[in-house]
């Protein structure tokens, strides 16, 4: 029986490497977040300022990278105000408020994490009648906006158009993604 060894196989014969993983996004899900804005998801606050409601930024998250396909983790929230008072009737009223810091990672459908944003926000509430309600919608609000920070990285779809004074529900800030769309100047001049 004859004995094989490395350097009597022929470069043919050698042990293939093992191809490089690439991750990226599906076609569908960066068509998803080149999508503009639906302004039906637009919510409006008493000051005229624009949001998305981070329910909504939830379902998105959901609908473009799955369930498991992407995670938030809080970096930091601390209580930077914690006030009692009374109030003309003598009742206690309390004002309180947070910060937070929080960490959006997303992963390409195969579950390798391609990117990961961090941001932060912060929330008071004031003039409340309950002490824990008080502290805890201080703390989801601040996390909720630290996640929606975080998220409009992600583009339109995500609210980042909404950063943009006078935009339109027809109009888009994110056109292309070069990686997956290619640069258009390539193309103008594959073209030529």
């Amino acid at each position: 029986m004859e004995r094989t060894t490395l350097h009597h196989l022929k470069r043919s014969e050698a042990p293939a490497e093992p191809a490089q993983h690439v991750c990226q996004l599906s076609p569908r899900q960066v068509e998803y977040l080149l999508k503009p804005l639906d302004f039906r998801r637009v919510q409006v606050d008493p000051n005229g300022f624009k949001y998305v409601k981070a329910f909504d930024i939830r379902v998105w998250l959901n609908r473009v990278f799955a369930v498991g396909g992407w995670d938030v983790e809080t970096l930091e929230l601390s209580n930077t105000l914690d006030v009692t008072y009374k109030n003309s009737d003598g009742a206690a009223r309390f004002n309180v408020a947070y910060r937070a810091q929080a960490r959006l990672s997303v992963k390409a459908p195969c579950g390798h994490v391609i990117a990961r944003f961090d941001d932060a926000a912060f929330d008071a509430k004031t003039n409340q009648g309950n002490y824990g309600d008080a502290h805890d919608n201080a703390m989801k609000s601040a996390l909720s906006g630290a996640l929606k920070r975080c998220a409009v990285n992600l583009g339109d779809a995500f609210g980042l158009s909404l950063y943009y004074k006078d935009i339109h529900a027809d109009q888009q800030i994110v056109q292309r993604m070069i990686p997956y769309v290619g640069d258009p100047r390539v193309q103008q001049d594959e073209a030529a």
